[in-house]
């Protein structure tokens, strides 16, 4: 579901970025829409990485907690 979600970001910062493309050439368009385009699209990729870095947090928490049980088993075991 999340690398769905990662991958949702990514194209419409994409698609972000070639809708700048396209405008950047014709000069009915301001170059400062450009560049907020262009800035959007940049905005865009920092939320896909800030999903992604999360996401990779998520899983090493949830697989530390599940070593810190399977220890406190083994202990109670000894103990």
């Amino acid at each position: 579901m999340l690398g769905l979600i990662i991958v949702a970001i990514s194209m419409g910062s994409l698609m972000t970025f070639i809708l700048g493309t396209v405008m950047a050439p014709d000069d009915a368009v301001a170059p400062t829409v450009v560049l907020l385009v262009g800035g959007f699209g940049v905005l865009l990729a920092g939320i896909a990485l800030i999903v992604w870095v999360l996401r990779q947090l998520f899983f090493q928490a949830s697989t530390t907690e599940a070593q810190a049980a399977a220890l406190r088993t083994e202990l109670g075991v000894v103990i």
